[in-house]
């Protein structure tokens, strides 16, 4: 439901639990990982990996921790032990999905794009298609498959929109969409005549981040906001505020 602080607290103190699955630590670990405690999520990943039971199921979720945190051939070598796992048949989606990421660091965008269809053609839940529609379009644009890559993420915001729906409906029914601006448009013969006498200098301005997600945007931000002389903000209240002051 979107509520982090609160999730963050929840699990504050999970390692004083006691007789916790490697599963359980592996989902706390990535939880956290997304809520970004860094540390916190380091400690789980540690003890999850230090399991000598840890089954399929939470095996790829240390998978996904250590791609994340760029331990890629850690990951790959996981991935390949659960790969020879009889007990891991019943977890082809989610080791379709390692595969698909995988590839895609190591610049194998093609099979990466592959893999990604393939996931995305078993038709799971509309509202869950962004995590598989995000990375393909990546892969998409890096093959410079542009027409195919935007389509991709025309449908990805669909699908993010319809969970943010169900996870958080007070945000999806607050009345103006976000960003309302974005949905007009202009051509170069426009801004090419574009002028601000009052415009900051180049010294004064702000920097915008643009990538699409997963791609390190939220780690550079992370660390340019840890120099002291550097502030960073999220980019969708920050714009829309201006925009309302604006207007």
């Amino acid at each position: 439901s979107l509520q982090s602080e609160e999730a963050v607290a929840a699990l504050a103190d999970w390692a004083q639990l006691e007789n916790l699955s490697a599963g359980t630590v592996a989902e706390i670990g990535f939880l956290l990982m997304n809520l970004g405690e860094g540390t916190l999520a380091g400690e789980a990943l540690e003890r999850a990996l230090a399991d000598p039971d840890c089954p399929a199921a939470a095996a790829l979720t240390i998978v996904k921790m250590l791609e994340r945190t760029n331990r890629v051939d850690e990951a790959r070598a996981l991935l390949e032990r659960v790969k020879q796992d009889p007990a891991a048949k019943s977890e082809q989606r989610d080791i379709k999905l390692a595969e698909a990421q995988l590839a895609q660091r190591a610049g194998q965008h093609e099979r990466a794009a592959v893999l990604f269809r393939e996931r995305l053609g078993e038709r799971g839940a509309f509202d869950e298609r962004h995590y598989q529609l995000f990375p393909l379009a990546k892969s998409l644009d890096a093959l410079g498959r542009y027409e195919d890559a935007f389509a991709a993420l025309v449908e990805a915001h669909a699908s993010q929109a319809e969970y943010i729906g169900k996870t958080a409906p007070l945000i999806a029914l607050r009345g103006a969409p976000t960003l309302a601006i974005t949905e007009h448009g202009c051509d170069a013969a426009d801004v090419a005549q574009w002028r601000d006498p009052d415009a900051p200098q180049l010294a004064d301005s702000p920097v915008f981040i643009v990538a699409f997600p997963r791609s390190g945007t939220t780690l550079l931000e992370l660390t340019l906001d840890a120099h002291p002389d550097l502030v960073s903000m999220d980019e969708q209240p920050f714009l829309q505020n201006a925009l309302l002051r604006e207007s």
